[in-house]
């Protein structure tokens, strides 16, 4: 199991860097862009909360929408109940402070300026993977088979061969 935030909404971009993701990537869903420090360590406790609250124990690995973490000091994660975040930049061990850079193909772009950038950004990533000799990471969402880039998820998971767990991924601890 993993967290990934809360309400995938946020405020009106108050950045260059949060207006500029919205638009590429994330049409408004990275909530954690719009957030104080304060506010991002609540909103993982409280997700981390709902999975002990209904029964499905807890989890190690937090996922913020959109990969968008936002401005959230090191020593706050720390007090995050989360092992591992995952961000667009690949998988951070909180623990022991290492990070691991894994290449991701997502496939939620609802317009096509974002289909574009996340077709070449998917490409992209995918031939890092294969030259790095890496996982790629491959984010699916429950509506992307009906968004522009289905032919392209369709066509990377027909060559997916194997897949990896965090625990199971090189360079990851637990």
């Amino acid at each position: 199991m993993i967290g990934h935030g809360w309400c995938h909404e946020c405020g009106p971009p108050r950045t260059l860097r949060h207006r500029l993701h919205s638009l590429i990537l994330s049409n408004r869903a990275a909530e954690h862009l719009s957030l104080t420090d304060s506010s991002i360590a609540q909103l993982m406790h409280r997700c981390q909360n709902w999975f002990l609250e209904v029964g499905l124990g807890s989890c190690d690995v937090y996922i913020p929408p959109a990969w968008a973490l936002g401005a959230v000091e090191r020593d706050t994660l720390a007090t995050t109940p989360f092992r591992y975040i995952e961000t667009l930049r690949g998988l951070h061990d909180l623990q022991t402070d290492r990070r691991q850079h894994l290449p991701v193909a997502g496939f939620e772009a609802d317009r096509w300026w974002r289909a574009i950038a996340t077709r070449l950004s998917n490409q992209v990533n995918a031939w890092l993977a294969i030259r790095r000799q890496i996982p790629l990471r491959i984010a699916i969402h429950p509506y992307d088979w009906q968004y522009p880039l289905a032919d392209q998820l369709e066509a990377l998971l027909g060559r997916v061969d194997c897949y990896k767990t965090y625990p199971q991924s090189p360079g990851s601890h637990g």
